[in-house]
């Protein structure tokens, strides 16, 4: 087998699918070897620190925060994420979230994924890192809604 073949052919993955396959597999890696409470948890706790990010700009302490630019609004967007991701592990029940196995462990690692990459382009990480045009037109604002409901389905799925 010639490498040289295998390399220029792999040379031509945009490095966002790379990081889309990456997240796949470490949340149905997760999944398949506790459950699927922290994918479910990241993946609600994504929606839901978009829509408390949101509401960031009329609270009271918190709106000079939301108006400064870059960094800080990543870092505070990803605060939220984490915050709304212990709560919402806390309120599940990791014991009673089991998979149907290896399946279920692979859907529950995609719909995590394609909820992050739908999140991270709606909350200001772009600062951090932006994804390609072939991702912000797959991923992005026209399609934002199904891909949401895709992968949240896919929970109820799996979850059964």
């Amino acid at each position: 087998m010639d490498v040289s073949a295998v390399t220029q052919s792999l040379a031509h993955i945009s490095i966002d699918w790379i990081i889309f396959l990456a997240l796949a597999a470490i949340a149905a890696g997760d999944a398949l070897r506790s459950g699927v409470a922290r994918p479910l948890a990241l993946s609600l706790a994504a929606g839901l620190a978009y829509v408390l990010y949101e509401s960031l700009d009329t609270a009271i302490f918190a709106s000079k925060l939301s108006s400064d630019s870059g960094f800080l609004q990543a870092a505070l967007a990803g605060g939220l994420v984490v915050l709304t991701f212990i709560l919402l592990y806390r309120m599940t029940d990791p014991f009673g979230i089991n998979t149907s196995g290896i399946i279920g462990s692979i859907i529950a690692g995609f719909a995590t994924a394609i909820a992050l990459v739908v999140m991270w382009q709606t909350l200001p990480f772009q600062s951090v890192w932006e994804f390609g045009a072939q991702f912000q037109s797959l991923f992005g604002e026209t399609y934002r809604l199904w891909w949401l409901i895709a992968a949240y389905g896919a929970f109820a799925f799996v979850r059964r």
